[in-house]
């Protein structure tokens, strides 16, 4: 169970990393410019960057009674200032050896375009836990349905990289029982 989550944690990070540096620099030189603008501008909004960007989150949620710690992983698209879509991974754990799984959809909903920012996040997708039961009583199947909503700020350092700190509520349902429980997380975005 300790090389599964080194592996996945491991995998998580050094996948955020994994983002090229270049940018497409390689064929600026080849443009034609005919103003002060650099070929690169269209893609910054503000203090906003479009196109691929990765939020790298950490913190807990309280779910079946227990914390659990939390490491998520996004990679999407910033589609402007206001809208990020992506495919995200979580990895909860407990400290019982409760381990879950999930794999996700995550919008980001900025709801201005300055260097603080108010958002709102969305995600749904599928759990997926070595725990049947708490307390010796089944609670859930094991595999889920993972809804998680809730508010935050990102805080923008640049046009490629931003602080993230946001929590609300999160659902686990197997369509016959349903788990209510909230999160709180901080992140890095670039």
């Amino acid at each position: 169970m300790k090389k599964i989550l080194l592996i996945a944690l491991t995998v998580l990070s050094t996948m955020g990393f994994a983002q090229s540096g270049t940018d497409g620099d390689a064929n600026t030189s080849a443009n034609t410019v005919t103003d002060e603008t650099t070929t690169d501008d269209w893609r910054i909004d503000g203090n906003f960057r479009r196109g691929f960007s990765s939020i790298t989150e950490v913190g807990t949620s309280y779910v079946f009674g227990q914390p659990f710690f939390t490491v998520q992983e996004t990679w999407g698209v910033r589609v402007n200032p206001y809208f990020f879509i992506g495919q995200g991974t979580a990895v909860n754990l407990a400290k019982n050896k409760w381990l879950d799984f999930a794999a996700t959809v995550e919008t980001r909903t900025n709801f201005t375009k300055t260097n603080v920012s108010p958002q709102f996040n969305l995600g749904f997708g599928l759990n997926k836990t070595n725990q049947l039961s708490n307390e010796g009583k089944q609670i859930l199947n094991d595999r889920q349905f993972v809804l998680t909503a809730g508010l935050g700020l990102e805080f923008r350092i640049s046009p490629i990289a931003g602080i993230t700190v946001n929590g609300g509520y999160k659902l686990l349902t197997d369509f016959d029982q349903n788990v209510h429980g909230g999160f709180v997380r901080v992140g890095y975005v670039f």
